[in-house]
């Protein structure tokens, strides 16, 4: 299907500068625009793909980017914009859970905490909080993609307010299950784990017409796994005084100790002193074999390698994660499992 809304503009992604920046091409001229969401994108915002704007009437930014296009699919973006669509569909009736309400105020506090809706319905009143999900993978979705405390405490606030309802927005039609990303953040992991049987987890994708309303919204199975913390983290780096980039990938019984260990350049295996630290992966699985993850990259990549036993390294002459294949060999690290996973 192809997607067009005359409201929106066209533009090609470039770069992103910040966590709120970003650089696209409109109409041949290139501009900062607005990114109005704080997770890493990273398998969303690569170089080249196109992405839909609406317009900005303030003095530094003239657009904001509300979809980027993944696969032919628009994913959006913009978590305000897609918390003011769950509350027009939950008026309107259209969200599973969610048809007999009689009211729903936006941004209520409770304590220190503020949730993004009080429902009430004839069941009384209570809190609802909106994850908006742009992680998928092969009919996975998941949340989050960076690390977020505020996230694992909206949680365990909505356990305390004892009647919560905790909704992860899947912005893709294709999801059949979602699991928590607990390769990211495993803290949020442990705490939806912790109080699962305390807070009522929903999750729902939608689905869009070609003009980029929202057609149906569906309810998509939520499987919580038993996982700890051993597996391969892999990290990137580009050095001081080259261009040039490696990736170290090594295995361990805390994947998280290990990238701190490597990240603090206290490792014994390899000297990182001339390389300067761009991004982390956690890949918590019970096979911790970086053979599977070296075929992997050799399957899609050119690159020199050296092996130190229980470490990798590998050496690129540009940087591998700006490539939509490296995030596919993240992705399918992360999530190939569960794609195989029938619940219905």
């Amino acid at each position: 299907m192809e997607y067009y809304n005359p409201f929106f503009s066209h533009g090609i992604f470039l770069n992103r500068i910040n966590r709120f920046v970003a650089k696209v091409k409109i109409s041949g001229r290139v501009e900062e625009v607005y990114v109005p969401n704080t997770g890493r994108l990273s398998e969303l915002a690569l170089p080249g793909a196109e992405v839909l704007l609406s317009s900005l009437n303030n003095s530094r930014f003239r657009y904001k980017i509300l979809y980027i296009i993944k696969d032919e699919f628009p994913v959006m973006i913009d978590s305000t914009y897609s918390n003011r669509l769950f509350h027009d569909l939950i008026i309107s009736e259209k969200v599973p859970y969610f048809e007999n309400i009689y009211s729903a105020k936006r941004e209520v506090t409770y304590e220190n905490h503020r949730f993004d809706f009080l429902i009430k319905d004839n069941q009384g009143e209570h809190f609802v909080e909106v994850k908006s999900c742009t992680l998928f993978y092969d009919g996975v979705a998941s949340f989050p993609d960076a690390v977020s405390l505020r996230a694992a405490e909206h949680v365990a606030a909505l356990a305390k307010s004892s009647k919560g309802t905790l909704v992860f927005f899947i912005l893709s039609d294709s999801a059949k299950i979602f699991i928590p990303n607990y390769h990211r953040d495993y803290n949020f992991y442990k705490t939806l784990l912790h109080y699962k049987n305390e807070i009522t987890i929903k999750a729902l994708r939608v689905s869009y017409s070609n003009t980029l309303d929202i057609d149906t919204v569906t309810d998509v199975p939520v499987f919580l796994p038993e996982v700890g913390r051993s597996g391969i983290f892999i990290l990137l780096f580009r050095h001081k005084n080259k261009e040039s980039f490696h990736i170290v990938a090594g295995k361990g019984n805390d994947v998280f100790k290990g990238i701190k260990t490597f990240r603090s350049g206290k490792s014994s295996s390899i000297n990182l002193s001339e390389f300067d630290f761009i991004l982390d992966i956690p890949v918590i699985t019970e096979y911790k074999d970086l053979s599977f993850f070296l075929k992997l990259m050799e399957a899609n990549f050119n690159f020199n390698k050296l092996d130190f036993g229980d470490v990798l390294l590998l050496s690129f002459k540009e940087n591998p994660a700006a490539s939509k294949k490296f995030w596919e060999v993240v992705l399918f690290l992360w999530f190939g499992d569960f794609s195989r996973i029938e619940l219905f």
